[in-house]
Parts: structure tokens; sequence; C-alpha cells
């Protein structure tokens, strides 16, 4: 729990320094994938809301920004969000969502961690209820699935 701790320090400071060179081109991307980082460490935390708030914020952002790499860690943050919850189903959907981009599912590191626990999630299910959820999932919208989880995120506030 220490690197998390330490890992949450490290990226609200980030946050703190993008906020404030705002007017700067990138800097809003900067906090939208701090963000994104953010909340999952949060999660890990054990600090449920904040790490809610914190994938509401990065959706928001990533929505007027139209960026695609922090929304796509949100989607994945709140998959195992949804799994935690009970909605194992959901969060094989949005696992599959996000895996089919090789971003995702190519890359080393926070995705390849995530991948794990949720791949775990998916194959708790029964074989035909995953392969359902992985074909829903592949079909789903960006933009939908945005909207659909500010609307769970606000709901939960």
């Amino acid at each position: 729990m220490a690197r998390y701790s330490e890992a949450e320090d490290a990226l609200r400071s980030s946050i703190a320094h993008y906020r404030q060179i705002e007017e700067h081109a990138s800097s809003p991307r900067q906090i939208g994938w701090a963000l994104s980082l953010l909340a999952y460490v949060l999660w890990r935390q054990g600090q449920r809301q904040e790490a809610r708030a914190a994938v509401r914020d990065v959706l928001a952002l990533s929505v007027r920004l139209r960026d695609f790499l922090p929304r796509l860690k949100a989607f994945a943050t709140a998959a195992l969000m949804l799994a935690e919850d009970g909605q194992k189903t959901r969060a094989a959907e949005l696992y599959a969502l996000v895996w089919q981009y090789p971003l995702a599912s190519k890359t080393r590191g926070w995705f390849e961690v995530v991948g794990q626990e949720l791949a775990a999630v998916a194959g708790s299910l029964p074989p035909e209820d995953a392969s359902a959820a992985a074909a829903r999932g592949m079909a789903l919208d960006f933009d939908d699935v945005t909207a659909a989880l500010l609307d769970v995120l606000a709901a939960s506030d």
C-alpha cells in the first residue's frame, strides 16, 4: 500500500502542476492522463468514492477534449469497480471494449496489470456468458459507454 500512497502523492502533485499551467496546449490532456491513473490508485487503496469521482472527472474532461487514452484507462478502472459491485458481466463487456485496442492489449505496464485483473473477472463467468459479454463489449460505442458511465457515477454520488 505504501507504493500506492507514493503514487497518489506524485499524481496529485502532477495534476496540481498541470492545472497551474492549464493554458498550455497539452496540459489538459496531461491532467486527464494523470487523473485516469489516480482513479485506479485511489480504487486500489480502498478510497472508492474518490476513485469514482476521479473516473467521472476523467470521462468529462476526455469528452470535452476528445481524448482517447484517458477514457480508455477510465473504462478499465470502471470495469474493476463494476466487478467489485457484482456486475461482472458488465465489467467483462468493458474489458472487451478496452482490450480490442492494441494500445491496451499490447502494452506492458499499467494496462498489463489491469488486464490480468479483468481477464480473471471475465474468466470467472460461465464460458457462454463470457463469450457473449465479449461480443457485446466489442460492439459498444465509446461515446455511449461514456454517457452511461457518467450517469452511473452521478447516481452513486
